[in-house]
């Protein structure tokens, strides 16, 4: 089978030195097929795949890949039509595998640029809608838990995410569907578009505390039922970023930081929220029953988290990190150096702290 796929390579091919060319004798020429002796090998190969795809339920799934995989090149050599049969084939044994195809289909039309003609164009279009995922965990899943970023023709993936994100949250809203149905699918494993899926739920449901309070609820409830390596919280952050009401908002963090089987989320929810200096002090009450590291509110450094606050608060709050010993001094460093970089005004005021904790003792041992 894997003979079958290097027989369907269409591009980055080598070609060493060899016995074809030795001493004073006429250099030996590898054979040439012709265009039509080409298409015949591919089709030929194609057919064979096919046959393991139907027949064989031990390997059908490396057919599968396989045909996948080589779709692309032979829809730059126009040789859709030799291919597409067994593409709809694996849709009709393996409907499980529908993302796939549609992944690979759209690839293929990305790829195949000036190298297609209208009319496969218009085949790959069907091959894609025939392949599209109906249902909403399948689409959010395909679009936004682990989008592809290469395969898109808008300006910037940041603009495409943030408007299937939007689109995605008014439909779930508008069309009533149940949180309790989809948390897992929300809640779990990579969930790289989640946080703006999230702020945008977040937005549309301003003002509604009762079903936020509801959310906050289920989220809670579920991530307790997900093992702690596949959870992760990037849609309820987008949620939780998006409360305006201060009460709403305390209440939120109250009932993280009390919970001991997800109090660690805590420095990951704060830095989306624009925290408080107090709010911030409440994380070393976790710090000191171990349940993170000090090392852990380096996270603080990234993407502005602390900018809203003073130079006087952020010094506060840094001269409490370098008192937890050698790893705390580093880890306030690199918030002070984030909070202060390229601005002058704050490093003018931190100026002195910093001075301060350069000095400190075997820095650097």
């Amino acid at each position: 089978i894997n003979a079958l796929s290097r027989s369907l390579q269409t591009d980055h091919f080598s070609r060493l030195g060899g016995v074809e060319s030795q001493g004073s004798r006429s250099t030996l020429m590898d054979f040439n097929p012709t265009y039509v002796e080409g298409i015949e090998y591919w089709k030929s190969s194609i057919i064979k795949l096919e046959e393991v795809l139907i027949e064989d339920t031990n390997y059908r799934s490396v057919a599968k890949e396989i045909l996948l995989q080589k779709l692309a090149g032979l829809v730059r050599n126009r040789s859709l039509h030799l291919i597409s049969p067994s593409i709809y084939k694996i849709l009709e044994v393996l409907p499980e595998s529908r993302l796939e195809v549609f992944r690979a289909t759209n690839k293929a039309l990305a790829m195949g640029g000036k190298f297609i003609s209208e009319k496969e164009e218009y085949e790959l279009t069907k091959l894609i809608e025939a392949s599209k995922p109906q249902s909403f965990s399948e689409r959010y899943k395909l679009f936004l838990a682990v989008p592809d970023y290469h395969y898109t023709t808008a300006k910037s993936f940041d603009e495409y995410l943030n408007e299937i994100a939007k689109k995605m949250a008014q439909e779930f809203i508008e069309t009533g569907l149940m949180w309790s149905d989809y948390c897992e699918h929300f809640l779990k494993l990579d969930q790289q578009g989640g946080y703006i899926f999230g702020k945008h739920i977040g937005e549309l449901l301003n003002g509604n505390t009762e079903y936020i309070n509801d959310i906050i609820t289920l989220s809670i409830n579920e991530l307790k039922r997900i093992p702690i390596a596949e959870r992760n919280i990037n849609v309820l952050k987008g949620i939780i970023s998006s409360v305006h009401d201060p009460k709403l908002r305390s209440e939120i963090i109250t009932l993280f930081f009390s919970d001991d089987d997800i109090n660690y989320f805590t420095v990951e929810i704060l830095s989306s929220i624009k925290p408080t200096i107090e709010e911030l002090f409440q994380l070393f009450m976790i710090v000191d029953k171990e349940i993170i590291t000090i090392e852990a509110l380096a996270h603080f450094k990234y993407g502005k988290a602390l900018f809203h606050l003073s130079p006087e608060e952020i010094i506060k709050f840094c001269r409490k990190i370098s008192s937890y010993g050698h790893n705390g001094i580093w880890t306030a460093l690199a918030i002070i150096f984030m909070y202060c970089f390229q601005n002058e005004d704050r490093l003018k005021a931190c100026e002195i702290f910093i001075r301060e904790i350069l000095l400190t003792k075997d820095l650097i041992l």
